[in-house]
C-alpha cells in the first residue's frame, strides 16, 4: 500500500491496485502451494513437511507465549492504575481527615 502511496494513487485507484497486489500474491502463493503438494507426493520432501510441521508448530508456541505475555502485561498495568486511583482516594481521605 505505501508503495502505492509513493506512486501517487489514493482514493478509488490505490484501492483498486492494493487489491489487484493481493489478488496477484495470492494466485502466486496459490500456485507455489500447488506445485509444494504435487512435489510432497515424493519421499525426498517428506523430511522438509516434516521440518515445516515441526516450524508451526515452534511458531504457533511462541505466539501462545506471547499471547501470554501480552495479557500478563495488561494485567500488570490495570492492577497498577487501580492500585494508583486507591492511593490516590486513601489520600484524598487522609486529606479530608487532616482537615477536621
Amino acid at each position: 500500500m505505501s508503495r502505492r502511496i509513493d506512486e501517487g494513487l489514493a482514493g478509488t485507484e490505490l484501492r483498486e491496485a492494493v487489491q489487484a497486489d493481493v489478488a496477484r500474491a495470492a494466485r502466486v502463493l496459490e500456485t507455489g502451494l500447488w506445485a509444494l503438494h504435487l512435489i510432497a507426493q515424493g519421499r525426498q520432501v517428506a523430511e522438509a513437511a516434516r521440518s515445516m510441521d515441526d516450524a508451526r508448530r515452534e511458531i504457533a508456541g511462541a505466539v501462545r507465549k506471547a499471547r501470554q505475555a501480552w495479557r500478563a502485561a495488561r494485567s500488570e498495568t490495570r492492577d497498577a492504575k487501580q492500585r494508583a486511583r486507591r492511593e490516590v482516594q486513601q489520600a484524598r481521605r487522609d486529606a479530608r481527615r487532616s482537615e477536621r
